[in-house]
């Protein structure tokens, strides 16, 4: 149960086919029930509404309305959702696990958490981020609405018979919610296993250093901060940087650069999941990602496994005391830099600038951390294993 499903466009929705296909290989039948696509409608726009996509593999789509640019119709997608969903649930004969995700956040996961015991099933809860949390580390602040948010994740997180988590900083954040058994860290992967594997050295234009942040250009990504950084090198044509995504700060971002004339700054939307790869192991040198204080300990930005599998080295603009900064670091795949300044991420980037053969070496680190730490086919395993263990409790 998800909002997005292949052949929608965030990386999730590539992720969970392949955990689909995976499950429905080991003998298992699957279905999947999802919406239209609607993530970016310019891009793919409407899919089957019933589809058989392997021989153990069905899914189910309901249309919603374009709510990119409202939150009111968010909230009404998100009911007509629940409503499709526990009609097509309880019409079900027989379910032995119901998996549901944190998309839409919170209600989602609970209305699957609830019509599990009534059908007798196990549930598994997959946290890709953790609601409330995620949100208050952007804001500084809970609402009552974050609250109510809290009381009742936390019900939801410990009615589950596993809570998947893609860190264990997020697996301590749901430790200090009281659940301290059946929580599983597995993380995502790039679920796009495009192009050759050859790494070329990236086309340097005159000796400019291409810096790449390929994602969702969203309000926990810390993007003030970073475009910041960026205008304190204006006028450095050692410096060039792309943004490639969508989300609901590009407008501002735009503006921005705009307004302060940052030449060297170019913003594109959605990019085609190959041409993307292309791009970052020919034109690239250093990819991006940057999260609001705290965002780290409530989830784990997808972006990097692109970076690392295409062989760039990554600038985390994250706390230091954090899981992926140490294996980072570890790796010696990256640097990092303070996300509350943006004279320290701007340093960075000048030390970056300074290391060309640092650079050359860090690209096979790259590789190497992504295959060690994210290859597909390790993670698939698990998530058979896992749906595995929980028929055999089911029979007993």
């Amino acid at each position: 149960m998800h909002r997005y499903f292949h052949p929608d466009t965030p990386p999730y929705a590539a992720i969970l086919k392949e955990i689909a296909l995976a499950l429905g290989d080991r003998g298992m039948a699957v279905t999947v029930l999802t919406c239209q696509p609607s993530y970016s409608r310019h891009v793919v726009g409407r899919a089957a509404g019933s589809e058989q996509l392997a021989p153990n593999v069905r899914v189910r789509r309901w249309s919603v309305l374009p709510d990119r640019s409202t939150t009111a119709l968010k909230i009404v997608n998100m009911i007509i959702f629940i409503l499709h969903v526990v009609a097509a649930l309880l019409r079900m004969k027989r379910l032995d696990v119901i998996m549901a995700a944190t998309n839409p956040p919170v209600l989602i996961a609970s209305t699957a958490s609830l019509l599990a015991k009534i059908k007798r099933a196990r549930f598994v809860y997959h946290l890709q981020d953790i609601h409330p949390e995620v949100s208050v580390a952007t804001t500084g602040k809970a609402s009552i609405a974050d609250r109510v948010a809290n009381l009742v994740d936390t019900w939801t997180v410990r009615l589950a018979d596993r809570v998947v988590v893609l860190s264990d900083d997020m697996a301590k954040v749901v430790e200090e919610r009281g659940r301290r058994d059946a929580i599983m860290v597995i993380n995502n992967f790039d679920p796009w296993q495009l192009g050759s594997q050859l790494l070329p050295e990236p086309k340097r234009v005159d000796g400019t250093i291409r810096f790449v942040y390929a994602g969702n250009l969203g309000r926990f990504q810390n993007l003030e901060t970073l475009a910041r950084a960026i205008l304190e090198l204006r006028g450095d044509d050692r410096f060039a940087f792309d943004f490639i995504g969508d989300g609901a700060m590009r407008p501002w971002l735009q503006r921005f650069v705009t307004e302060n004339r940052l030449w060297s700054v170019g913003i594109h939307g959605y990019v085609e999941p190959r041409r993307l790869a292309g791009m970052m192991r020919e034109r690239f040198d250093v990819g991006v990602l940057s999260l609001h204080p705290g965002v780290i300990r409530c989830a784990y930005p997808s972006k990097i496994m692109s970076y690392l599998r295409n062989g760039l080295p990554v600038l985390a603009v994250v706390e230091s005391d954090s899981e992926l900064i140490d294996t980072l670091l570890h790796r010696k795949a990256g640097w990092t830099a303070d996300p509350l300044r943006p004279d320290a991420i701007a340093r960075a980037m000048i030390e970056i600038a300074e290391s060309d053969q640092i650079l050359v070496q860090m690209r096979d680190n790259a590789r190497q951390m992504y295959l060690d730490e994210f290859d597909q086919s390790h993670q698939l395993r698990r998530w058979g294993n896992l749906f595995e263990d929980l028929l055999v409790e089911n029979i007993r």
